[in-house]
């Protein structure tokens, strides 16, 4: 009967205008029946042995992938030096997220130099050579520097008009008691 199910599921029809590309309707419920009978029919329309599935949704009998063993990196900002632990498929990006609330820079801010060269937030360590207790320098980025000391001048500015509009404001209130 096993032999006989399979011949009508690979039946294909011709119905549709000489294209033998679809299924006919009687193979797709001899598909359905198959399936429980340890076939599927797969989303491209190939029918095929079904796999056990195991309760976490995995193929039966390939073990699951294990997670990416973490490394500790030596990170040198100013004169502190801290260590973090990552994956060790992070990106360079990704350490700079772990290392903005020590440092007190926000991710953009930061420049991770290794082995001499800035490192693009997209290049994975892993790929540059960085290992368990590989060093790393973060420094502070010059247009971050400039950009901050350009808004504390215009912070200045904005503090040294509104100190003269109050005290223009304190001596008109004044001259209005005169009169």
């Amino acid at each position: 009967a096993g032999a006989r199910a399979m011949a009508r599921v690979m039946h294909r029809s011709s119905s549709d205008g000489g294209s033998s590309s679809g299924w006919s309707e009687a193979a797709a419920a001899a598909a359905g029946e198959e399936e429980r009978a340890g076939w599927e029919v797969r989303p491209s329309g190939m029918v095929v042995q079904a796999r056990d599935r195991g309760a976490d949704g995995a193929a039966a009998g390939v073990p699951p992938r294990p997670p990416p063993p973490e490394i500790r990196v030596r990170v040198k900002y100013g004169a502190a030096t801290h260590e973090v632990a990552v994956s060790s498929i992070a990106t360079f990006g990704e350490l700079k997220k772990a290392l903005a609330p020590r440092t007190g820079l926000q991710p953009s801010e930061q420049l991770v130099t290794y082995k001499g060269r800035e490192r693009k937030n997209s290049e994975f360590l892993d790929r540059f050579g960085v290992k368990n207790k590989s060093k790393l320098v973060v420094s502070e980025d010059p247009a971050s520097l400039e950009r901050r000391y350009i808004e504390r001048q215009r912070n200045a500015r904005i503090q040294n008009a509104n100190r003269a509009i109050g005290a223009i404001a304190l001596e008109l209130d004044k001259l209005a008691d005169q009169v």
